[in-house]
């Protein structure tokens, strides 16, 4: 009767996934920007690995290196669309194939532990627009649902034939170290931490074979980590560890739940922890945690808990994974079957997961339909610079800003190297394939945000000096360095006022002054 009961019911699961994921990916598909803080960065690496070849100011401007190291495999599949497809599109489909694996993922390990994928799966859904989305994280997100497929592989082929397996997960493994070393961490949390839970739950024993494949499937990544670690050269001074405060891990905690943690994410996760509670209270008991899944989840709960806010000059790390234990969370969910209140509580939690997917899908796209126009107006306006120049950007402070978050400008300017193949110095460098030529070397920061003002004109900063937390100054002599600078000023409608600037567009948030290089003047011998 039972499986009569999900046959029956697979077609309407079917449905109500496939509508939730396109409903899910409808802002992709409509959007031409997806408005993500760091997107601009990733979508300027896919478009220089596409036209570095036949563009000469590219060429003069950046260099293309594949080395051994993490972070590469994404980097080089959107460069590989760009070559056949529009940059925009390419972009698009790189951020919706994360979202088809994060889906794909949760399906596996659902399947696999709970024998049949039920219409609980579909609770994925509210933990897709994330905090990590918001930031544009594109490698790690598209990482992190290629890393929960392979947490669902070794569920259930863990028990294949030991050579077959160490070669399968070594495989698996060495790709998800050349995707993102966070998502390789995190998929090894989980296979250790799963395999202890057989210890305890099956009373497996603990040294066998079992562990040889568990382990020797992570050497060839340490070794090619430590080859790399071994020779990596950071780009300029930086701080290699720092917890951060209360507040950012708050943020870290409530980040699988909201996008941007605007008034409206706020009161959604005020609404879904009341709501919970009392569910909890009217329906007591009946549901719990698979018993295969409890160490994994503790484990990867204890690395959440210590995670930094900045580690080895890599910012946001303490918000990353909170998303991937969430998912593995949410489908280890398991309902008594023979609980009505199980039952009642799974079926009020249904229609939670499908009003808070529709709301977050609403609030996003009104968002990006209004910023899109902006990104658009910052585009048409690039006809203004002249192809191949270098580009400098400052950013006021947007007290007065109403319904945008100002870190969704942030990486805009990078788009000018998209439409005129410029050099902007805060494109992500060093960290992936892209590097900045001899001539634009000593203008580069791969970390550092936008300048304001104030930073610009402050005559005590000199090039490679550290400033904030992994900032390096590179603006010294900007006068001479720069050919254009973009101005995000947002409400701010006063123009800089300075004898070398020749203001050659007017928008409605942002400027963009040519720079008149001083004559140097030579005196005679």
């Amino acid at each position: 009767m039972l499986s009569k009961l999900k046959t029956d019911n697979r077609y309407v699961i079917f449905c109500c996934f496939a509508f939730l994921f396109l409903l899910t990916i409808s802002p992709f598909i409509i959007f031409k920007f997806p408005i993500l803080v760091d997107y601009p960065n990733h979508l300027t690496s896919f478009y220089i690995q596409a036209n570095i070849d036949n563009d000469q100011w590219l060429r003069e401007n950046y260099l293309i290196k594949w080395v051994a190291k993490p972070y590469i495999i994404i980097e080089w599949f959107g460069g590989v669309l760009a070559r056949y497809v529009d940059i925009y599109l390419a972009g698009r489909i790189v951020l919706i194939s994360g979202i088809l694996f994060i889906c794909a993922g949760g399906l596996l390990i659902r399947k696999v532990i709970n024998g049949y994928v039920d219409l609980w799966t579909c609770a994925i859904f509210t933990l897709i627009y994330n905090y990590v989305l918001f930031f544009g994280f594109v490698n790690y997100y598209v990482s992190s649902g290629l890393a929960l497929i392979a947490m669902g592989l070794w569920i259930k082929l863990r028990d294949i034939n030991t050579i077959a397996n160490i070669l399968l997960f070594s495989a698996i493994s060495t790709a998800l170290y050349f995707c993102h070393l966070y998502a390789l961490g995190v998929y090894a949390i989980f296979v250790i931490g799963y395999e202890s839970g057989l210890i305890k739950y099956a009373n497996n024993k603990l040294f066998s074979a079992n562990t040889v494949k568990t382990l020797s499937q992570f050497l060839l990544p340490f070794i090619l980590y430590f080859i790399w670690w071994s020779n990596y050269t950071q780009n300029g001074p930086f701080v290699f560890y720092n917890y951060g405060d209360f507040t950012a891990k708050i943020i870290a905690l409530f980040s699988p739940f909201a996008f941007d943690f605007s008034q409206h994410d706020l009161l959604l996760i005020l609404l879904i922890l009341i709501s919970v509670f009392i569910l909890r209270l009217v329906h007591p008991g009946g549901v719990g945690i698979y018993d295969n899944m409890k160490i994994p989840l503790l484990s990867l709960l204890i690395v959440v808990i210590l995670m930094p806010s900045s580690l080895a000059g890599t910012w946001g790390t303490d918000f990353r994974y909170p998303f991937i234990f969430m998912a593995l969370f949410v489908v280890s969910i398991k309902f008594d079957e023979n609980n009505k209140n199980a039952l009642h509580s799974r079926n009020y939690l249904l229609v939670l997961v499908f009003a808070i997917t529709c709301y977050k899908i609403y609030y996003v796209s009104d968002n990006w339909k209004k910023i899109n126009q902006q990104y658009q107006e910052f585009e048409n306006a690039l006809q203004y610079v002249d192809r191949g120049s270098k580009v400098l950007a400052i950013q006021d402070d947007a007290k007065n800003l109403t319904g945008y978050n100002p870190r969704l400008y942030d990486h805009m300017p990078a788009l000018s190297i998209i439409q005129r193949s410029t050099f902007w110095p805060n494109l992500f460098t060093y960290g992936n394939s892209i590097y900045p030529t001899s001539r634009t070397e000593h203008i580069d920061t791969a970390a550092s945000p936008n300048l304001t003002f104030n930073d610009l004109i402050n005559h005590k900063y000199k090039n490679g000096d550290l400033y904030g937390v992994n900032c390096k100054v590179y603006w010294e002599t900007w006068q001479q360095d720069f050919d254009y600078l973009i101005s995000i000023r947002f409400n701010n409608l006063s123009t800089i006022d300075l004898k070398n600037l020749n203001l050659k567009f007017r928008g409605s948030f942002f400027d963009i002054y040519q720079i008149i290089h001083q004559q140097i003047v030579e005196k005679p011998s």
